[in-house]
């Protein structure tokens, strides 16, 4: 660093340069001698040597400079030896370097000048490097920020560029490893050590210096904003340890062809050593003894990063093509764990002939999944210092194959490479070893192992247990228990049971034989009574067991009946899940994982709903662990029946017996704020009109003396009532404070509802209870609007039994009991509360305030006020021959595109207000498009059909909208099909509608423009024919009306369209949902003589054709009459096979609707109806 500040000063005072200033850092990074630097003839830096740097100085700007260069010591600027004119931006950072070789043409001496810099970066965490090329003999280069990416690329000799992250000037302030590469290529050629940790806060200028072939050598240094310079070190080698784990002769290992390691065995590790980085290395492998290159019989090209630590595996066989001999790198090997408390694990397969396989460390979970052969797992595994079981099983599958301890406990901070070696169906024989990083080599010992829990549950006296006549354990007490403890596998274990305290094996008293699984976990239970025929004791063995959870928030938990005089049992943790039924003495039900939580068990004898006996389990402390819980003792003697929790540990937890229900309180009495007291302790403070209480426990089985006083109350004598309670042990209430304090009829009372639900039955359901809770509101029914009667004829301070409804938006509709009219509708929205319970309550008044009003209460407490609702249901069907329109209502776009002959779905309009319809063509922008409007007032709780029909301008049949008042959504008879007709046809006169050849109408004088009422018929499929009103056995047209798969619905079957013009006349159908869809016609009818006839086309234009199916010949007059029977022309033909088909010319008619008589000599007369345009 060199300090000039005071000499600058007085050279510019000399100069006579003082307005304009900026910031300037010089390098010197030319190989050349310590130079002195002179600015317009003034002496400015004396002995700058190379390598050297200034600070950050204020300097002269926007005027030009003259630089001059002299071989130091220089006294007089004649001395000079190369000049350099210069001049500075104002306010602006500048770094000079010199660079290049005096004389050297192609790397001439020279300043290169950067402008822009700055002296701390835009991150204060952070740090910005400017890198320059300044080494005259090297070529253009990448240079990369090892484990972070390119910071700078295509770097050429003098170029000055920043450094960039993901094209952000950024760098983290972190200690790196930079790499040099030749320009494009991945082959690193030199890396350095930069600590940029210390660079937080502030930048630094990174330059390459020196020569790659000569003195002085090439290196990177930094210059720092205060002109110190750092030499970054040079990383030249490499980390490698080599493992032997092909199972091959002992071999020598070359390196360039030079010896570097001899007699290496089989299973056989180096230590970690240096190698050379960042040079291509030539790895050799030669059987040993070798003597020459020549013997070498497999080769690794390697080129190292220097810094970096390797582990390199030889593994498979020499010859073999399905597993070839070959060395497998691992590129980030670690020598000492990164966690001085824990072991560090690299995992190789290295098994010839053994397949991918999963690695467990039992009881704790999967190390490694599906590592194949010749494979490194992704990274170090990171462990405490312990002792493990390691479990091999094929990938993806369960049984375990082998396994091998492994004891970590000494070793803490050391990392290994564990490698499966060997083969499994030949020597040398499978197995698992550990490389440490001195090379040791340490065998991991095969294990046969169980890990074992015994639970003495015989209500018995103190024992110890014998195995295989050697003491296991001694003084074992009735509800005590081991931990799970490892004990020997696939061999037979004699466990032998002697009175405490015992000597010897003699003293065994019972054996039990047993044969434990590897790797399995067992639970040990002594049971049963000793010399009892009918529960006799016995070792009961319970495999699968659990040392934790599956799920880290959750507890996994198991029961055993273990109670020798109890029957076979049910218990359920209390309103949330049955955990076990129809369990038995001496057996257990699976495992059954449940939220960390406190919960009661409830006991029942199987298949009974009567609770004998309930205990409280808090697990709320156990989340991520198992329990196995026990039922012990006796029923009817001591030790006295009871529940314990034996934990993993072996801790024995026995459960709490409690009485007790859950209670939700509800106040609904239009009184003011209460305070609740029990037994004269305080229980609920504050409590208001309109609140809940979640559902609590409290004591069952003793009288709960309830008191109510006003609030704030502060001792039992401000008690106003008192309501005696006693509740049954495991039910669910609901206590609701009703009616009016001082009122004779309709008194303040506690109304208590058993058998409260705090969910739904289904998941998928809301379960709904109903209660009156309105003093001057006489007995109701209540419905859900178009779905189900909820309640019937409740009355005042009454409640009815649930009902469970899909989760779902509902419209609540109350009547006077036993009548129609709806004197209140509120809208309730279940849809959220899927598996959830509510309670609706009807609280408040009629005729004064609190006013009336529907609240659901939730299990948790949560009260809704049901918002009241004033809606009907209407369905919008477009049937005016028109084009296509946009509904308005009330000034607001309501339906869009709306079509000729489609309909909405019933959907829920506001009712009780008026409604401006208004219809415009579509589309439309604004309340101006409308072109008609229709006022229409809707009655809450009705269903309307509203039928637009008629034509716009029309003076005759103008458009209009017809409604009608009460519709239905659904048919009245589930069987049946529920029909409602419209004439909706303008140039059609009124008509009736026949049913096949029943002559009596079903729908009798229908005009233009109105309804007929429902028809309810069964599901079926009918022939629809229209006749004129004055004459049924003239069919107009004739219909398929195939509607059997329309059973239970409702449907609207309207006429629509011109007759004689576009669009045609037909008959089309509108389903509740919105769909519409034609009738089909029948244009042909059946003469008993002339078989099957028909005309076309129909309508027509000019011709007329008829066709027959007769057998034979016939005769037939053919007769065209008007719609009033009058003829207007006739013809006599002949109908039959050779007689072809016949026409009659209808050009002369007017457009209308016609009837063409057939009648057949010696035979009945059939007429068809025929449309002329």
């Amino acid at each position: 660093m060199r300090k000039f500040s005071l000499l600058l000063a007085a050279v510019f005072l000399v100069l006579g340069v003082q307005a304009q200033t900026a910031r300037l850092q010089i390098i010197h990074n030319s190989p050349s001698p310590t130079v002195d630097i002179w600015v317009n003839g003034q002496k400015l830096l004396d002995g700058f040597a190379f390598r050297e740097a200034t600070e950050f100085l204020e300097v002269p700007a926007g005027v030009e400079l003259e630089v001059g260069v002299a071989v130091s010591p220089s006294s007089d600027p004649s001395e000079i030896i190369a000049t350099f004119p210069v001049t500075l931006l104002e306010n602006v950072t500048h770094v000079a370097i010199a660079n290049g070789v005096v004389g050297n043409p192609n790397t001439p001496f020279g300043i290169e000048l950067y402008a822009g810099w700055k002296t701390a970066p835009l991150d204060p965490n952070g740090t910005e490097l400017l890198v320059i090329h300044g080494s005259p003999d090297a070529p253009a280069v990448d240079v990369a920020a090892r484990g972070i990416g390119d910071i700078v690329t295509d770097l050429a000799f003098n170029d000055i560029v920043g450094a960039t992250v993901n094209g952000a000037f950024q760098l983290p302030a972190i200690d790196v490893t930079l790499d040099i590469s030749p320009a494009g290529s991945d082959a690193v050629v030199a890396s350095f050590q930069a600590p940029l940790s210390a660079l937080a806060g502030t930048t630094a200028v990174v330059f390459a210096s020196g020569y790659l072939g000569q003195d002085p050598g090439f290196g990177l240094f930094v210059a720092l904003p205060n002109g110190d310079v750092l030499p970054l070190s040079a990383l030249t080698t490499s980390r490698l340890q080599i493992i032997h784990n092909s199972p091959e002769p002992t071999v020598d290992i070359w390196v360039n062809n030079q010896p570097f390691l001899t007699g290496v065995d089989f299973r056989t590790a180096t230590p970690f050593v240096d190698v050379p980085g960042n040079t291509d290395l030539e790895i050799g492998i030669a059987p040993s003894p070798s003597s020459d290159p020549s013997d070498i019989i497999y080769t690794l090209p390697a080129n190292l990063l220097a810094g970096e630590t390797f582990v390199a595996m030889a593994a498979g066989v020499v010859g073999n093509m399905n597993t070839p001999f070959g060395i497998s790198v691992f590129a980030a090997g670690r020598e000492v764990a990164a966690d001085p408390a824990n072991v560090d694990l690299l995992v190789f397969h290295g098994s010839p002939d053994a397949p991918a396989v999963d690695v467990r460390a039992r009881n704790v979970g999967t190390l490694i999944p599906n590592l194949a052969f010749n494979s490194f797992t992704a990274d170090y595994l990171s462990v405490p210092a312990d002792r493990y079981i390691l479990d091999i099983a094929a990938a993806g599958t369960d049984p375990i194959v082998a396994s091998f301890e492994a004891d970590l406990s000494g070793i803490a901070g050391a990392s290994a490479v564990v490698f499966a070696s060997g083969y499994l169906g030949q020597d040398p024989s499978f197995g698992l070893f550990a490389a440490l990083a001195d090379g040791q080599i340490v065998p991991l010992p095969a294990i046969q192992a169980a890990s074992v829990q015994i639970i003495h549950n015989s209500p018995s006296p103190t024992v110890d247990i014998w195995v295989n006549d050697q003491p296991f354990l001694t003084d074992f007490a009735f509800r005590d228990a081991t931990p799970f403890v490892e004990v020997p596998a696939g061999v037979t274990l004699n466990i032998g049971i002697a009175v405490s305290p015992s000597t010897s094996p003699s003293d065994i008293i019972a054996t039990f034989p047993v044969t434990l699984t590897n790797g399995e976990n067992y639970q040990v239970i002594a049971n049963g009574v000793v010399g009892n025929m009918m529960t006799p004791f016995n070792l009961e063995v319970l495999s699968m067991a659990r040392l934790r959870a599956v799920e880290d928030d959750e507890v996994d938990i198991i029961a055993f009946h273990g109670s020798p005089d109890a029957p076979a049992v049910d218990i359920a943790a209390r309103n949330v899940v049955d955990l076990v039924t129809n369990l038995s003495f001496a057996e257990a039900q699976g495992y059954l994982s449940v939220p960390a939580d406190r919960y009661i068990l409830d006991i029942s004898a199987a298949g009974t709903d009567p609770i004998v006996a309930s205990f409280e389990a808090d697990l709320s402390g156990l989340a991520g662990q198992s329990a196995t819980v026990v039922a012990s003792g006796y029923l009817g003697q001591d030790p006295a029946f009871g529940l314990f929790a034996v934990l993993a540990d072996g801790t024995v937890v026995p459960l709490p017996g409690i009485e007790a229900a859950s209670v939700q309180i509800i106040h609904n009495s239009p009184s003011p704020t209460v305070d609740i007291w029990v037994n004269d302790q305080p229980f609920l403070t504050d409590f208001a009109f309109r609140d809940a209480t979640p559902f609590v426990e409290v004591p069952a089985g003793v009288t709960l003396n309830i008191g109510i006083a006003v609030s704030p109350s502060s001792s039992p004598s401000d008690i106003i009532a008192t309501f005696p309670v006693t509740l049954t042990n495991g039910e669910n209430y609901q206590v609701i404070a009703n009616g009016v304090v001082g009122n004779m009829m309709t008194p303040f009372n506690l109304e208590v509802l058993s058998m409260a639900r705090l969910r739904a039955v289904e998941d998928d359901e809301v379960d709904i209870i109903a209660f009156h809770g309105s003093p001057d509101a006489p007995a109701v029914d209540i419905a859900a609007r178009n779905v189900v009667d909820l309640v019937i004829d409740l009355s005042f301070a009454e409640a009815q039994g649930y009902l469970s409804v899909p989760a779902d938006r509902y419209i609540l509709d109350i009547s006077a009991a036993g009548t129609d009219p709806i004197v209140a509708s509120f809208e309730a929205d279940l849809s959220v509360l899927a598996g959830q319970s509510a309670t609706v309550v009807a609280s408040g008044y009629l005729g004064q305030d609190p006013a009336f009003g529907l609240f659901a209460v939730l299990a948790d407490g949560t009260v809704v006020p049901l918002p009241a609702i004033q809606a009907a249901r209407l369905q919008i069907i477009h049937n005016s021959p028109s084009p296509t329109v946009d509904i308005w209502v009330n000034d607001q776009p309501f339906l869009t595109d709306v079509a000729f002959r489609d309909a909405t779905p019933f959907v829920e309009v506001p009712a009780g207000v008026t409604l401006n319809v208004g219809v415009a063509p579509s589309p439309s922008s604004s309340p101006n498009d409308i072109i008609a409007t229709f006022p229409v007032d809707l009655v809450n709780g009705e269903t309307y059909i509203a039928m637009a029909h008629g034509i716009v301008g029309d003076m005759t049949t103008p458009f209009d909208i017809a409604i009608f008042d009460q519709a239905r959504e659904a048919a009245t008879n589930p069987a049946n099909v529920d029909l409602l007709v419209f004439h909706g046809s303008p140039n059609a006169p009124t008509v009736d509608v026949t049913v096949g050849s029943v002559q009596t109408p079903v729908v009798d004088n229908l005009d233009y423009g109105t309804f007929q009422g429902y028809l309810s018929v069964p599901a079926g499929a009918y022939e629809l024919n229209i006749t004129p009103a004055n004459d049924n056995s003239n069919n107009l047209f004739t219909y398929n009306a195939d509607v059997t798969s329309l059973a239970s619905g409702a449907a609207t079957v309207f006429a629509s369209g011109f007759l004689g013009q576009s669009p045609e006349f037909g008959l089309w159908v509108a389903l509740a949902d919105g769909t519409t869809f034609p009738l089909s016609p029948i244009t042909s009818t059946l003469n008993p003589v002339l078989g099957e006839l028909a005309v076309w086309p129909n309508p027509v234009t000019d011709v007329l054709t008829l066709t027959s199916q007769a057998g034979a010949d016939t005769r037939v007059t053919m007769t065209l009459m008007d719609m009033l029977g009058r003829p207007i022309q006739s013809q006599n033909l002949i109908v039959g096979p050779a007689a072809g088909v016949q026409q009659m010319d209808v050009r002369s008619l007017q457009t209308g609707i016609y009837y063409l008589q057939l009648q057949p000599e010696g035979g009945a007369p059939s007429t068809l109806t025929v449309i002329k345009q």
